[in-house]
């Protein structure tokens, strides 16, 4: 990124905020601060992804900003150019990321396999539905948008979900998502065991977002709360979530292995959902 920087009119600045990482990592990363263009502080707790990313916006200085995950690799020399060239406007662009060959190492072989499945679509797929296939992980937008509609962390807890919020207020509030062809290359996988964590973490997420009431547009759009409200409506979540404990062993044994099932994946989403709802009521009545 230095280098495409350096080729450039327009001031950048490189923003980096480390949220609560263990001491490796913080040892490994406080050089960069010694780099130009970039600034690089320390919080003293971790504060969420939501609400980093809105701590980010508050410290740019400039109009419009890039946010980039840092598991992910640039490998386009013309990436930043090809941000640029669209900076004007009310703008919010997502690149898309892409991702290499499987992991050899199988117990990191899952949120590769997903991953690849469900967001490594092409740009001219990914803008049929602009808002559905939008995530935070490589976009530009202006600024004054995020300042508008800061990333919602009223809701969300740890992992998941903070992009799903923050393309529905977009939506809601008519700001389009164009999407384009600059991917960066997603470089950091985690163990199976990691990511389905994240993974209920995530649904977690997502129940509460739909249990808020707020987002019936956004309930609607993604198949698993759909199927929710539909099982809400006919009484038989818990019968979901029971014949889900039942057949859990073989599911999880199914997408932990070699040849995962996408369709078994989408089951165990749904059930443990199902499963969150039951807890949730049960907590409720007590």
């Amino acid at each position: 990124m230095l280098k495409q920087i350096a080729s450039v009119t327009e001031p950048v600045e490189i923003l980096l905020l480390d949220d609560g990482s263990k001491d490796s990592f913080k040892e490994l990363n406080r050089p960069l601060s010694a780099l130009d263009h970039v600034i690089y502080e320390e919080m003293p707790q971790n504060i969420g992804r939501s609400a980093i990313r809105n701590e980010l916006t508050a410290r740019a200085k400039y109009e419009f900003l890039l946010f980039l995950d840092c598991d992910s690799t640039i490998e386009n020399d013309e990436f930043l150019m090809n941000y640029l060239k669209f900076c004007e406007g009310d703008i919010t662009i997502y690149g898309g990321r892409e991702y290499g060959p499987q992991p050899e190492d199988r117990s990191f072989f899952l949120q590769w396999f997903y991953s690849v499945a469900k967001n490594g679509a092409p740009y001219d797929v990914r803008r049929q539905r602009q808002y559905h296939s939008f995530c935070t992980n490589n976009f530009v937008i202006a600024k004054r948008i995020v300042e508008e509609l800061p990333f919602n962390d009223s809701l969300l807890t740890g992992w998941g979900h903070e992009d799903t919020l923050f393309a529905y207020s977009l939506k809601e509030e008519g700001y389009s998502i164009q999407h384009i062809n600059n991917p960066i290359m997603h470089s950091g996988y985690v163990s199976n065991e990691s990511f389905i964590a994240q993974m209920n973490q995530g649904l977690v997420n997502l129940y509460h977002i739909y249990q808020s009431g707020k987002f019936n547009s956004l309930v609607i759009d993604f198949k698993t709360t759909r199927y929710l409200r539909h099982l809400e409506r006919l009484r038989m979540v818990g019968i979901i979530a029971w014949k889900y404990s039942i057949f859990e062993k073989f599911i999880m044994r199914n997408i932990r292995g070699n040849k995962p099932s996408l369709l078994l994946f989408d089951i165990y989403k749904l059930g443990y959902l199902c499963r969150i709802f039951i807890s949730e009521r049960r907590k409720q009545k007590q």
